[in-house]
């Protein structure tokens, strides 16, 4: 390995790798004077000094522009095929104020790479080159944000090299990551963009969070995350104890969820949002009650139960302000627990509407504003979503800042109320680790104005608090999964895994630590029946608990029975998922083609139904259990294959557990190859 730094770029040879010349950072400066705003490359700075130092390099960067007092400190180490790149930033000039900074730019050369990106639960793209999966650099995508970026780490691999690029950051700190491929020269550049701490003020000199790592290796999305859970394991802050005990086992066990929704009192003409509402009207007012146990009876298993539009208020409309709830909620309640339903209400932990008592301004202004999140220019952080003010205005949804006290107790007293006064068995909290965080820069919360982990700071204290405050049996969960929200929260609702694309990557490294619940087959997939089944049963491979499915799945057999055999194989097979890990997927081929559809929700990429699935997961006792389904209505003749390397197991032992289908087993050197019939919408189950 060679790698050298001249004039602001670092490049060399990284293994196999051909390091192109990379900018050492790149940089947004900012004059408080007249607000003008200007972008420096590493490579334009005055003055760039390396010395040797140890395995690797010191830089200093300094004088960008001529501008003085203003230094960059990178701090490279390279030990066997890694790389390890710290950066400083020495802003000692009160003129200026830094509004964002780069890690180190890579720019790598090479063709045909295929790429893992981290995004829901993570994402593998064939052949980056050919494909629309890069970007501009200036669209940058965040990070952690569960409709972003949910870990932060990539892999880039392709016959003859691979390589595994991440910030490795304890503290989950707000970053934007972006690639672009450049097939005119057959390259890729990748970039990671960190929000300046001290956003806004002078002289504000700052560490990049973490480190950025280039490291070459062997294999693909698997091998790459690895390395990443290796990282978590050892040094995330958002990690406690394995398997989180403090989480109640009663929410663990549940093998199935469903939602629904209370429908809307008169006067109010917004549904639900299509992504969650079901094709049906809602005219019987107790169906919401009794449906779901009515499918709890059918099916024979335990049940969670999302629950939306419980409270007077209209939906993202008015919050915070949730009760009174409707009448008969506390009663319907009762009746589902005491069917053995466990009851989990829907409320917002972002946001508070600046027309907060219909179309009046109650007491947004009054006492929210000052504790909402600010922009650089004092406004507020605001979002907008399908719901209507009476005068027909969209209603704008002020974004609380996390670090507050102020927001803290507000959402402590709606927790409060749903546990003691409803009897919930859990609460939802809305967007916590879906949405991005935002730079707030109103100096008189308690954080450094601009970027840093004080957002996930914020939310981890606010979690920590409400976890005290609970019932022993709540719990509490909330929107997608980015992971630096994990540490206090019990589950993450996995309702956008919805790619023909998608790997399980998240589950590798955190299914013992957080329940992950459901995908999102309603709205305007709620007729394919394919879809269902393939997600379905790709979230029983990927450790999901199933389902966030509405409970009119009573009236579609098809879909009823296929439920049926694989929730109730998903409950016998509860302790393998929290406390086994989940291994090197293998391939798998079989005599049903594959079948495309529409994209879900506002996705553009067409879905590909793929009928034979199959995964393998090892028990806590060492042993494995190899699950292959088949989600179509005909009987499928697979092919399963293993590499033998990639796994430290005795095949020869090798039996069918449970299922009905028959199966031989072919082994070479190399390879073990399972054949197998299976039944149509059926399953078997093998053990190693």
């Amino acid at each position: 390995m060679n790698i050298n730094i001249e004039s602001g770029k670092i490049f060399g040879n990284l293994g196999k790798i051909k390091i192109l010349p990379s900018e050492l950072t790149v940089i947004c400066l900012k004059k408080l004077s007249d607000g003008e705003e200007k972008v420096f490359k590493a490579s334009e700075f005055k003055n760039c000094t390396a010395s040797k130092n140890g395995d690797g390099f010191s830089v200093v960067l300094s004088s960008p522009a001529g501008i003085c007092d203003f230094d960059v400190l990178v701090d490279v180490c390279v030990k066997g095929e890694k790389v390890s790149l710290k950066t400083q930033i020495k802003n000692n000039n009160p003129d200026f104020t830094v509004m964002y900074a780069d890690y180190p730019h890579l720019v790598f050369e090479g063709s045909d790479y295929d790429a893992f990106l981290p995004k829901y639960g993570g994402i593998a793209e064939k052949n980056i080159m050919t494909s629309d999966c890069s970007h501009k650099l200036e669209d940058m995508l965040s990070y952690p944000c569960g409709f972003h970026y949910t870990m932060q780490y990539f892999a880039f691999w392709n016959s003859t090299a691979s390589l595994y690029t991440a910030v490795h950051d304890e503290n989950g700190a707000l970053k934007r990551f972006g690639f672009e491929t450049n097939k005119e020269k057959q390259s890729v550049e990748f970039v990671c963009r960190y929000p300046a701490e001290g956003m806004g003020l002078g002289a504000n000199s700052f560490s990049l969070a973490g480190e950025m790592v280039w490291q070459c290796f062997e294999g693909d999305w698997y091998d790459a995350t690895l390395i990443y859970k290796d990282f978590v394991i050892n040094n995330a802050k958002w990690l406690g104890e394995k398997y989180r005990p403090d989480t109640p086992e009663s929410f663990k066990n549940i093998p199935l969820w469903v939602m629904d929704w209370l429908p809307n009192l008169p006067g109010n003409p917004d549904p639900l949002p299509e992504s969650v509402r079901p094709k049906e009207e809602n005219p019987d007012p107790e169906r919401w009650i009794k449906r779901p146990i009515a499918l709890k009876e059918k099916l024979g298993i335990p049940i969670g139960y999302h629950l939306y539009n419980w409270h007077t208020i209209p939906f993202n409309n008015d919050f915070p302000h949730y009760f009174p709830e409707k009448d008969g909620v506390k009663e319907g309640i009762k009746k589902l627990k005491e069917n053995g339903i466990s009851v989990m209400p829907y409320i917002n932990a972002k946001l508070w509407d600046t027309l907060d008592k219909e179309d009046t301004d109650f007491e947004f202004s009054s006492k929210a504003k000052k504790w909402a999140a600010k922009k650089l220019d004092g406004s507020v952080y605001t979002e907008q979503h399908a719901s209507h003010e009476k005068t027909g205005e969209l209603c704008t949804l002020a974004m609380m800042c996390p670090t507050t006290g102020f927001w803290h107790d507000k959402i402590s007293e709606v927790v409060g109320k749903l546990f003691y006064e409803l009897g919930v068995d859990g609460v939802y909290m809305d967007q916590i680790a879906a949405s991005m965080p935002r730079p707030c820069c109103d100096k008189n919360h308690d954080h450094s104005p601009g970027g840093g982990s004080w957002w996930v700071r914020g939310y981890d204290k606010m979690l920590k608090r409400l976890q005290k405050e609970k019932p022993a049996y709540g719990y509490l969960t909330t929107e997608c999964n980015a992971e630096s929200f994990a540490k206090h929260m019990d589950g993450f609702l996995t309702w956008v895994w919805l790619h023909s694309n998608s790997v399980p990557a998240f589950s590798v490294i955190y299914s013992n630590y957080v329940t992950m619940f459901g995908r999102n087959t309603n709205g305007k997939k709620a007729d394919d029946t394919p879809f269902f089944k393939s997600n379905l049963a790709e979230s029983f491979l990927y450790g999901q608990s199933l389902g966030w499915i509405n409970p009119q799945v009573l009236s579609d057999p098809e879909k009823l029975d296929f439920l049926a055999k694989i929730a109730k194989l998903r409950y016998e097979k509860t302790k393998v998922f929290t406390h086994g890990t989940l291994l090197r997927p293998p391939s798998v081929t079989s005599d049903i083609p594959d079948t495309c559809s529409e994209p879900a929700m506002s996705f553009t990429e067409p879905y590909i139904v793929s009928y034979v699935k199959s995964g393998i997961w090892q028990r806590e006792d060492g042993k494995c259990e190899i699950y292959v389904i088949n989600t179509s209505n005909k009987s499928a003749n697979a092919e399963i294959v293993f590499e033998k390397s990639k796994y430290d197991l005795d095949f020869s032992k090798l039996s069918k557990q449970c299922g009905n289908g028959s199966f031989e087993v072919k082994m070479s050197d190399k390879t073990v190859l399972i054949k197998a019939l299976i039944e149509p919408d059926d399953y078997v189950v093998f053990q190693v």
